[in-house]
């Protein structure tokens, strides 16, 4: 950006072609250019839009590779006009040097402002087996564009470069002897997902967060590597199970007893000190104690924890001066992350939408509807029956390519194959027993949320494959 100073010897020496009646109108809307629901909301919802034409054909043009991380790495980009910089600062996250310049010095205070309070440097990735729906493409994709920053795409082995195979799936299939992943050997989500993960974060300090929801009733994964710390951002409780066994453990009361009594507000101190200093046991559970405190004062909690790490620990968190998220005590459920979702144009991931289906109950032609419940591959072992046939009725030749790997007494389902699952007589039974155990739910809450059906398979699923 140009300083202010800069600015008026441009305008000293050059004659200026901007409008001053215009220059006047932007001057008076300066504060607005970050308030996505303020005057320049309209230019937030479409600068996705616009950011990805303008990447595309630099990077055509200057013929770089649009896939890389930052991939106008090396480029000195002008803009002109740039305004409070909403163009500025997604260009120079693909990795431009980028200079701003505007008629409206109050648009460059605005903008210098903004980007300096951007101190997080946050990466996005994502782990590919090469088995992903059309949809999960689809929405990184979406992701990239609203980010403004790529999305690394992780791969365990390079296909067909550290490996013969055209993806990692069938490189660590290979090695496993044609043994399918399944509930008791789930060897997909750690060799394609956590491994290379890990392997890629290598001994950074790192803080990764993980999108359970408060409305989920199950943990994430935890690594075994010390300097990578799990957080959950949408939750009551965003700390990982190894974090509060820590701070609740009864050899640390004194310390817990210390820091709640230094931050405690006085009318919440007696109370809160007295259930600190009880001592977890069969009458009184971890689970009890946590509950307790996260009810008496969320944001609270979150600074004891937070200074409590500082003091006594190595954790990745304990590096910081600061953590913004000791401050959040929102709790996140499905119908707000879909809601973000919708709102900020990305839209809701294309394998959630609802279809319809037809199946003959009692003599009567019933209308139902499916969907999948999981994102990540198009075949999982976790997969209820009912999203089978949905594979099979919506993408006929992925249902013929997850059947082609059942061989040699290897399936995806303990009960049936593939082959068996797809006979017109089976798909109707499990379209009349999906329908039937839908209709007697929607019964009992009166709802017909399709939202109902996703929280309740998650249940069932892989903790590394749902959004």
């Amino acid at each position: 950006m140009l300083s202010i100073d800069q600015k008026k010897q441009y305008k000293k020496n050059k004659k200026s072609t901007a409008s001053e009646k215009e220059v006047k109108h932007f001057a008076s809307l300066s504060s607005d250019w970050w308030d996505e629901n303020g005057s320049f909301s309209s230019l937030h919802k479409i600068n996705p839009i616009r950011l990805k034409y303008l990447k595309e054909q630099i990077c055509e043009y200057f013929q770089l590779d649009g896939t890389n991380m930052h991939p106008l790495k090396g480029l000195s980009i002008l803009d002109v006009g740039c305004g409070g910089g909403l163009i500025c600062e997604p260009l120079a996250r693909l990795g431009a040097s980028i200079t701003g310049i505007d008629a409206t010095y109050q648009n460059i205070i605005v903008a210098k402002k903004h980007s300096a309070q951007m101190k997080l440097d946050i990466e996005y990735y994502t782990c590919d087996t090469g088995k992903e729906l059309k949809e999960t493409y689809e929405l990184v994709e979406a992701l990239n564009s609203k980010l403004g920053k790529y999305i690394k795409t992780i791969f365990a082995v390079e296909p067909e470069k550290e490996t013969p195979y055209k993806t990692t799936f069938d490189h660590f299939l290979a090695e496993y002897g044609g043994y399918l992943p399944s509930s008791t050997a789930r060897w997909c989500t750690k060799k394609l997902k956590l491994e290379p993960f890990e392997k890629y974060i290598g001994d950074e300090p790192t803080i990764s967060y993980v999108g359970i929801r408060g409305d989920e009733n199950r943990e994430g994964y935890i690594s075994k590597k010390t300097n990578v710390q799990s957080i959950f951002p949408f939750r009551k409780n965003i700390w990982s199970e190894d974090v509060i066994k820590e701070v609740l453990a009864n050899n640390n009361i004194p310390k817990v007893a210390r820091l709640y009594d230094n931050l405690s507000p006085s009318h919440l101190k007696e109370d809160i000190l007295k259930r600190v200093n009880q001592p977890i046991s069969p009458n009184f559970r971890q689970g009890q104690k946590l509950e307790f405190l996260l009810n008496s004062d969320i944001k609270l909690f979150n600074r004891v924890v937070f200074h409590y790490l500082k003091e006594n620990t190595d954790y990745p968190i304990a590096l910081l001066d600061d953590f913004p998220l000791i401050e959040n005590d929102e709790v996140l459920v499905l119908d707000d992350i879909f809601k973000i979702l919708d709102d900020s144009g990305v839209g809701i991931p294309a394998y959630y939408i609802k279809k319809s289906y037809q199946v003959k109950i009692d003599g009567k032609l019933e209308t139902g509807t499916y969907s999948r419940s999981r994102s990540g591959c198009f075949f999982c072992f976790y997969q209820q029956k009912i999203e089978w046939v949905w594979l099979l009725e919506n993408h006929p030749a992925l249902f013929d390519k997850a059947k082609e790997y059942e061989k040699d007494g290897y399936n995806w389902m303990d009960t049936e194959t593939l082959e068996e699952l797809s006979k017109p007589e089976r798909v109707q039974a499990i379209k009349k027993e999906h329908f039937t155990r839908m209709k007697r739910q929607l019964s009992k809450r009166n709802t017909n949320s399709w939202k109902d059906e996703i929280i309740e398979a998650e249940g069932l699923g892989c903790a590394s494959c749902f959004i």
